[in-house]
């Protein structure tokens, strides 16, 4: 099952109709009560957005990290980016704050999770994978090496998703 859901966003899928349902439970073993056929049924994962997975490589060729990016135009990035056009004008925000709140909404927005990256202590060591949050997102491309350009890196490949 895994193998034909590929790294999308999954959701359970709450839209019940009774003849799909039927369709369905007629291919599952009859030996299965009807409540765990109904169950799974309802437990079936469907496609709800278009994001990708992309390893981002640093120049050594390394991997740095896996991260699972959706469409820089989706629905609710383009919002939230054309919100900010409207508090820019507002309330006149400076370039930097404009730049925070940029990254802000790709953290939010494009970047959806990431596989392989860790933070390093205050101390310069790693303690482990730290895991995705939008928070986490927004420190990682706020306070990476500029080098890297991981945040462009991000946002080109969120471009290119069609």
């Amino acid at each position: 099952m895994a193998d034909d859901i590929g790294f999308s966003n999954i959701v359970l899928n709450t839209n019940f109709n009774l003849e799909v349902a039927r369709d369905y439970f007629s291919y599952q073993s009859l030996n299965q009560p009807l409540t765990d056929r109904f169950f799974s049924y309802l437990q079936e994962p469907i496609m709800t957005d278009k994001s990708k997975w992309f390893v981002y490589k640093l120049e050594n060729g390394q991997e740095f990290g896996c991260f699972r990016i959706k469409p820089y135009n989706s629905p609710v990035c383009a919002a939230a980016l054309r919100d900010l056009v409207v508090k820019k004008t507002i309330f006149k925000m400076s370039e930097l704050k404009l730049a925070q709140e940029y990254m802000r909404i790709i953290a939010k927005h494009v970047v959806q999770d990431w596989e392989n990256v860790a933070f390093l202590t205050p101390a310069g060591e790693v303690e482990g994978e730290t895991p995705y949050s939008p928070e986490n997102a927004y420190q990682l491309l706020m306070h990476s090496d500029p080098d890297m350009n991981l945040s462009g890196w991000i946002v080109e490949k969120a471009k290119g998703i069609v």
